[in-house]
């Protein structure tokens, strides 16, 4: 949550990934969403008043829970899957990820009205996460192994991309959550990475205190 009183999470207890929150330290998790369909939590509003998530009723789609009042109802729902998404620090903006022209690119639309729609990444993008001050979002190719910058301009209504480029190859792993986060000024990145496994031979010696004697 925006006040760091909070993690939001899902777990799948009940055969099925229901959303949960929690107090930070002691206390035991409340059920914020329960259904028959698996839900990933993706961020939460500035506000704190908004959680977007992921449901996968039919498909991937972006639903929105109103953390008031628990109702959640669809936000972006196309054919082919929307997945990762994330408020702008304003509250103004989504990034969001979606599979609908086949390759898997980012876009923006303003929120919460969900008019426009900006594609932001070039060629495949995934995974878009926000600079603190809204100037710029990094986002994933969709092999996981380059990382993108994009620097935007959104000023009212009005939603820019004027510069796209490769920041530096990685080695994120591919799995439900985002493997990767990024400092509030975009100079430092945070990354779930592989390790390649490597022994080197052991050698056990017994009875070593007689060799001592010798």
């Amino acid at each position: 949550m925006p006040d760091g009183r909070r993690l939001v999470f899902n777990s799948n207890g009940k055969g099925v990934r229901d959303i949960h929150w929690k107090s930070v330290g002691r206390g035991t998790p409340d059920v914020l969403l329960e259904s028959g369909t698996n839900k990933y939590p993706q961020d939460v509003a500035p506000d704190g008043q908004s959680l977007i998530y992921t449901n996968d009723a039919e498909g991937y789609d972006l639903w929105l829970l109103l953390l008031s009042n628990r109702r959640s109802t669809p936000f972006i729902a196309a054919e082919r899957n929307q997945t990762f998404a994330q408020f702008s620090q304003n509250g103004s903006w989504l990034a969001y990820d979606s599979h609908e022209a086949g390759t898997p690119e980012v876009y923006v639309t303003q929120f919460p009205s969900g008019r426009g729609k900006w594609q932001v990444s070039r060629q495949g993008g995934i995974m878009p996460r926000w600079r603190r001050d809204g100037r710029e979002i990094f986002y994933l190719s969709p092999d996981h192994n380059t990382l993108f910058a994009a620097e935007v301009i959104a000023s009212g209504e009005d939603f820019e991309v004027t510069k796209v480029q490769s920041l530096f190859t990685t080695q994120a792993v591919a799995g439900v959550g985002y493997p990767y986060d990024v400092s509030a000024d975009g100079n430092r990145f945070l990354f779930v990475t592989g390790v390649e496994e490597t022994s080197s031979p052991l050698t056990l010696v017994v009875n070593w205190t007689a060799h001592l004697a010798r």
